[in-house]
This record gives C-alpha cells, structure tokens and sequence, in this order.
C-alpha cells in the first residue's frame, strides 16, 4: 500500500509495525524452537551477504531477548526529488547520535576545594591505561564466569575476529563476534547487562586498559562485551598481545 498522504515515511511506520508484530509471533513458544526454519526460509526471500551461520547466531538470541527493550526510530532525514526521482535523503549524523548510547552523556571534571589555586581539572581520557598490571593474564582471565561478546564498532572488517583471537588465547571464552550497533564508535568501551555484573565489567576493562569512565549498563544480550572503537583499538590489541608475551 502506497497511497496515502504520508508516502515513504507512511510506509516506513507500516514496516516497523509489520517488524514488531514480527518479532512477537517468532518470540511465542510455539515458534522459538522453529527459528532455524523460519530462518532458512527468509534467507531465500531476501538478497544479503550475511552467512547462514550468523544468522542462525543471532537468531538465537531472540529467546533471551526482552522485547520491551526494542526500539523502533526512522532514520533521521528528508524527503527530496533528485533528477525527477523521488529519493529519502539520510542525515548519518543525527543517525549516529540516535544510535549511540553514550551520545550526550558527560564526564563531571573535580574541582579543586584549594580557593586559592584553582585549576581547571584535566579532562577525562578515554585513551588506553598503558601500565600492564603486575597480576598474571591467567589470574585475570579465571575470574570470568561468564563469556563475552566482542562488537566491531569501526567498521573495519575483520578486526571483531582478530579480538577474539588473542582473547581465546588468554582463556577467555568468547560467545559472540560481530557488528556494533554502528561502525562510528571512537573509543573502545564497555557494556553489561543483567546477566553480567559491574564488576565483570571492571575487570574485562582493566584487562583492556580502559578507563572505567567508558563502562555503560546497557540491555545487551550478552554478560559483557567489549565494543571497539576507531582511535584507540590498536591499543587495546597491543596491550593485550604483551600480556600474552608476558604469560
């Protein structure tokens, strides 16, 4: 149906109408242990790059999954004719905002009690604690009950695995790898959900070297997981490279 006075974005709100009502029905009991059919059924439907595999992974995490927490958005844009067509034209700036949940938090800076001397206080830094710590990558790595997931938020291809890697080489049991939310994460940060802890958090931060400034509770799938970001993933991996050449 496309006729009504809303156009494109009428038919935007039909479809995410269509998609919750969608994952509704696929979350009943009566449909969860077919996922894998309904799956394969709507793979040969669709055109995609994604693997069968995936899919599957993900489609998995549809019973943990608390549909309350699900948000529906329309991209952030415009309607506009471009050479007598009729285009949807994005704004990817307001979209990475809308996507990122640490967008328009802020960091409180101390202030000095000493009136005399007051100095502006250094602002917080994200970057990579480059101090290894003395306890040994074992001892760290056995205090981690429960796996983490590792989500590429660079949009660099490849680099989720290479993570993955050194963290199953340190002990460290990975149960998922994939994409963030969005490819524009800058720093490399942390969230947790309920199914995790605050302080499974610190600890996976302290492994990485993170600034526990970058720890966000969110509603994950997953206990913990490691989101990478652009400026500091180098880091990150290298620091986690000499604690196994320290091992």
């Amino acid at each position: 149906f496309r006729m009504d006075a809303m156009g494109d974005m009428g038919r935007m709100k039909r479809q995410q109408e269509f998609a919750q009502a969608f994952l509704n029905k696929i979350t009943t009991p009566a449909i969860l242990p077919r996922i894998p059919e309904v799956v394969e059924l709507t793979l040969a439907e669709i055109q995609t790059d994604m693997p069968v595999k995936t899919a599957l992974q993900l489609a998995g995490l549809l019973k943990d999954m608390k549909l309350s927490s699900v948000r529906f958005f329309t991209m952030p844009g415009s309607p506009a004719y471009i050479g007598g067509i009729s285009y949807f034209v994005p704004d990817l700036q307001k979209a990475s905002e809308e996507m990122d949940p640490n967008f328009g938090q802020t960091v409180k800076k101390p202030v000095s009690d000493d009136a005399t001397t007051q100095k502006k206080a250094p602002p917080a830094d994200p970057a990579t604690v480059h101090d290894l710590p003395e306890e040994s990558l074992s001892a760290m790595a056995s205090r981690f009950k429960a796996p983490i997931a590792i989500l590429n938020g660079t949009g660099k291809a490849g680099l989720g695995k290479k993570f993955t890697s050194l963290f199953e080489q340190a002990g460290i049991e990975v149960v998922f790898t994939g994409n963030a939310k969005h490819s524009d994460f800058r720093y490399c940060l942390i969230q947790y959900s309920d199914k995790g802890s605050l302080q499974m958090a610190k600890e996976l931060a302290r492994l990485c070297g993170i600034s526990e400034k970058l720890i966000r509770k969110t509603n994950i799938p997953y206990p913990v997981a490691l989101i990478l970001g652009k400026l500091n993933n180098r880091e990150v991996a290298e620091r986690l490279q000499a604690l196994l050449a320290k091992q």
